[in-house]
């Protein structure tokens, strides 16, 4: 079912003169990966860690040259949950034993 979802997703670019696409895409996006996560293991937290980096390069110009102050509030809570989401991947799948 996620691979689905991803396979959709993937299919669409949001339009960068939208601002709702943008803010619906980061959404779609993080809310998959936040799915993803609550599976629990190593493959989903791998396609979480994906999602999180789809949802924070799909934006718009001011997001890819760090222009935040341009971008509405809405939106950039979301890239936060993003930035939020790809870190927690990243830590879950790293191996203290090693």
């Amino acid at each position: 079912m996620i691979q689905k979802a991803m396979d959709s997703l993937n299919l669409w670019q949001p339009n960068e003169q939208d601002e709702i696409e943008l803010e619906l895409n980061v959404e779609l996006w993080c809310r998959l990966g936040r799915l993803s996560m609550n599976v629990g293991n190593n493959a989903m937290y791998k396609v979480a860690l994906y999602c999180a980096d789809v949802a924070l390069k799909n934006g718009d110009s001011k997001i890819k040259n760090r222009k935040f102050n341009q971008i509405p509030m809405t939106r950039l809570r979301w890239y936060a949950v993003a930035e939020a989401l790809y870190g927690e991947a990243l830590y879950l799948l790293l191996d203290t034993q090693k």
